[in-house]
């Protein structure tokens, strides 16, 4: 709710600019808070400063006009609310509400009956001329107090974001300041966050977790919105600043996805201004850039680059700055940024849905998602909320922290590949000394376990993603027989790159999964041949697999017909192979197999 009501002008579409009207469109649902925004001043002391400040400009109810016209209500049916609204903040001006930080599925609803009796009160104050305590000023009041008390009420759920949707009418970057508090403050340091916004839309995103580490979000609360402005009027349109919850079966791609590669722009992104115009050793990163491309690693979250700049030039800038070891294969080039994901997709051997792009661009973020589906497109205002999102949560393990040094080293395996042996694949496989250690799992290495059976999709055979107490259970379960497989070669450590449960009884692999860090590599080819072996030396006539085919793994299923298998059951994208004793089993000594 914005307040209308108070000697506000209200718009048609017709009247506003057709780029700000194409922003403002309403495509994905959710539940949203109920708040009740009006004008105020950062340096509020009514109400001495009616009297003494040059700046007081008195509306219908006597309190100081912040807003030029104040509240501008713009009809538009195809936005979240059906309207959106103008704003022109001038000096010391900014919106404020009481906070609710649950949300509603009728939100709508509410809005639409405060819409109704908003209307209606505006007509107090040129029909009857109340004054100080007109209706208007009642009305809105009541608003702000029905907010307040809503908040403390079981009902409506937790938000995951506050939201902002804003466009910047200006043609240069404005910095905002959000801040969240309790009322009164009481000494505690409240939420407060920047967010530099250039010209155009812009969605910030900020998680409810960031917020409720500095705010009690069941005691009273304000929330406060200000251009950082020193030089006139700011103008900016507005549809939702909400609290808001994503609808169930349709999440914000940020609580959904897991990303495993950040792609990062570089000018005003990743430092602070452009390249081109700007002497290297001058350039500077943004505020906590450093600390979240560390975390990022930490995490086990790959990043590399994708930049319209000159290479060499950009490669320069990121080693002054001491972070060109964090990016693999990085993207710099004049070419479109959606060959940048689609190349960076071949390197790392990731699914599309695995990338994410941070870039202030609209029209660099909108070529990325027309041309590589299901890649995540984020606007670079909201790149220090990242380390909040879950969907970058990566994981905490040690083997997570070694995940770009893995990268790394297999990216020299590809140079010397592609610059010595070039067809010659298969001397090349030999001459990397590439081992394959078999071991029992334990506690020290369950975490890891989990996390490969959660994030492999292009070499896993089995469609179970298990749950940390079931992995529990298969290591304690004396009927199956579980090998955790790492590898290593002569250019570097690969740590734990498989996982697999066969049935000893059975003698049939019912789980088995391989990073494709080792794609290409032969050691499928290796594990199960050390596997038929084994099984043959202990007297089983035959050796099943049971392989879930998808698009993703579909090709993997080719290490069946190499070693000998035969196909016995097929149907609905699940085959069954079979490897009888009564033939040799082949072997490539490619790869060394240990077994602890």
């Amino acid at each position: 709710m914005f307040e209308f009501e108070i000697q506000s002008k209200e718009l048609q579409a017709s009247d506003v600019p057709p780029a700000v009207l194409s922003s403002f469109t309403c495509e994905e649902p959710f539940e949203r808070s109920i708040l009740a925004w009006g004008e105020h001043c950062i340096e509020c002391a009514i109400p001495q400063c009616y009297k003494t400040c040059d700046l007081y400009e008195a509306r219908s109810d006597l309190k100081c006009r912040r807003f030029i016209d104040g509240i501008v209500k713009i009809r538009m049916p195809a936005s979240y609310q059906g309207y959106i609204t103008r704003i022109t903040f001038k000096t010391w001006g900014e919106l404020w509400s009481f906070g609710n930080a649950r949300v509603y599925s009728r939100a709508g609803a509410v809005e639409a009956v405060y819409r109704f009796f908003a209307r209606v009160a505006k007509l107090f104050p040129s029909v009857l001329g109340l004054g100080y305590w007109n209706v208007p000023r009642l009305f809105s009041s009541f608003c702000k107090g029905v907010v307040d008390a809503m908040r403390a009420l079981p009902i409506g759920r937790e938000a995951e974001y506050f939201l902002i949707q804003i466009y910047n009418e200006e043609s240069r970057v404005v910095t905002y300041s959000l801040k969240i508090t309790n009322e009164p403050e009481g000494g505690k340091i409240p939420f407060m966050k920047l967010f530099e916004i250039d010209p155009g839309y812009h969605e910030v995103l900020v998680h409810v977790s960031e917020i409720s580490e500095r705010v009690d979000l069941k005691s009273r609360f304000s929330i406060y919105l200000v251009p950082n402005i020193e030089d006139g009027p700011v103008t900016a349109y507005f549809s939702l600043v909400h609290f808001v919850r994503y609808a169930r079966g349709r999440q914000h791609p940020c609580s959904a996805k897991n990303v495993k590669c950040v792609v990062w722009d570089l000018d005003d992104v990743l430092w602070e201004g452009i390249l081109a115009e700007s002497d290297i050793s001058s350039l500077k990163l943004r505020d906590g850039m450093r600390d979240i491309l560390r975390t990022l690693d930490e995490r086990g979250v790959l990043q590399s680059i994708a930049s319209k700049n000159h290479p060499d030039l950009a490669m320069e800038a990121l080693r002054h700055l001491g972070i060109d070891h964090y990016f693999l294969y990085p993207q710099i080039h004049w070419h479109p940024k959606s060959r940048s994901l689609k190349t960076l997709q071949e390197q790392l051997g990731l699914g599309m849905e695995a990338f994410a792009l941070l870039d202030d661009s609209p029209f660099e973020r909108a070529e990325v998602k027309q041309n590589c589906p299901g890649a995540l497109t984020i606007d670079a205002v909201n790149c220090q909320n990242l380390l909040a999102y879950p969907c970058f949560g990566g994981s905490r393990d040690e083997d997570s922290r070694q995940r770009r040094y893995y990268y790394q080293v297999e990216a020299k395996r590809k140079e010397e590949l592609e610059s010595k042996f070039k067809d010659e694949y298969s001397t090349f496989l030999r001459g990397s000394k590439i081992t394959l250690t078999l071991s029992h799992p334990d506690s020290e290495n369950a975490d890891r376990i989990h996390d490969l059976i959660q994030r492999t999709n292009q070499m896993n055979f089995s469609p179970n993603r298990y749950s940390r107490e079931e992995v529990a259970r298969i290591i304690k379960n004396p009927d199956l027989e579980k090998w955790v497989l790492s590898a290593a070669d002569r250019f570097g450590d690969y740590g734990i790159i498989g996982f697999s449960v066969i049935d000893k009884k059975a003698a049939h692999i019912t789980d088995l999964l391989f990073s494709c860090r080792v794609q290409m590599k032969r050691i499928e080819h290796a594990f199960l041949s050390h596997v038929l072996d084994k099984y043959r030396k202990a007297g089983a006539k035959h050796f099943k697999v049971t392989f879930y085919e998808t698009k993703r793994n579909s090709h993997n299923a080719k290490v069946f017909d190499d070693l000998g298998f035969e196909r016995v059951a097929a149907g609905d994208g699940v085959d069954s192979f079979q490897f009888l004793f009564d033939r040799g089993i082949p072997r490539e000594d490619i790869v060394s197999v240990l077994e602890r």
